[in-house]
């Protein structure tokens, strides 16, 4: 999931180290240029909240970086098996 495909009221999933995160955007993502290591790069800006506990993400996203993270997606990423049935648990 790419920032630019993102608006306000979007739902999307930071997932990493074993933990999914659901969030939704409230403000739209903006884009600026910026200059990292002598090359020109877009960074994207937006601020979401946490689904399950109401707190305030500030997100920022730099192409040709996203192996830095934040690493976003569609759906959860981790899932879990408890009591024989599936369980994607969020942060």
């Amino acid at each position: 999931m790419k920032p630019n495909e993102l608006n306000v009221g979007d739902i999307f999933y930071e997932c990493q180290s074993g933990f999914n995160i659901q969030a939704k955007v409230t403000t739209q993502p903006k884009s600026k240029t910026i200059t990292f290591m002598e090359e020109e790069k877009i960074q994207w800006q937006w601020t979401a909240v946490n689904v399950t506990t109401g707190e305030e993400i500030n997100y920022c996203l730099t192409e040709g970086l996203e192996h830095y993270g934040p690493r976003l997606y569609s759906e959860p990423q981790y899932v879990y098996v408890k009591d024989g049935e599936f369980d994607f648990k969020l942060s």
